[in-house]
């Protein structure tokens, strides 16, 4: 989603958070030790493009839906690119997901489905050996195959 461009919406106004992670020692020569700081920004230049990106289209939220570790994982893709060893970032994991709904309503002042970023799907249903995932978008599908949900 983010790669439709970037408005930096509230650019001017992103807090300069410290995650406090401890990204561990830099294992690889190759890659270089992330900057305190640059994480939430990278995170937050993805989030911005996010809401670009429905703003430009908003069908954009049913074709490609995104949940929480897609931001986190697109956050590590683009550290990774520039050269920095992200083998540590999974320790700061709850932090980063963590700031994605604060970025959200502070920053953008939109709440994280508005801008396509949904909770991971969370319900399971078994029935005859077959498990179903459970979701918004197909609870009225499944209410009408299973007779309790």
């Amino acid at each position: 989603m983010p790669n439709h461009g970037s408005n930096n919406k509230g650019s001017n106004d992103i807090p300069n958070l410290d995650l406090n992670l401890d990204l561990g020692s830099n294992q690889d020569q190759t890659k270089k030790k992330i900057p305190r700081g640059l994480v939430t920004k990278v995170e937050n230049q993805v989030l911005d493009e996010c809401a670009a990106a429905v703003e430009d289209n908003e069908d954009i939220i049913k074709t490609n839906r995104w949940d929480q570790s897609d931001v986190f994982y697109e956050t590590r893709r683009r550290l990774d690119q520039m050269g920095y060893d992200v083998q540590f970032l999974s320790k700061g994991r709850r932090a980063i997901t963590k700031h994605i709904k604060e970025y959200c309503e502070n920053v953008l002042q939109v709440k994280r489905h508005e801008i396509g970023i949904f909770a991971a799907d969370k319900a399971v249903m078994a029935f005859k050996g077959q498990l179903y995932s459970v979701s918004f978008e197909n609870y009225s599908q499944l209410k009408e195959t299973f007779s309790i949900i």
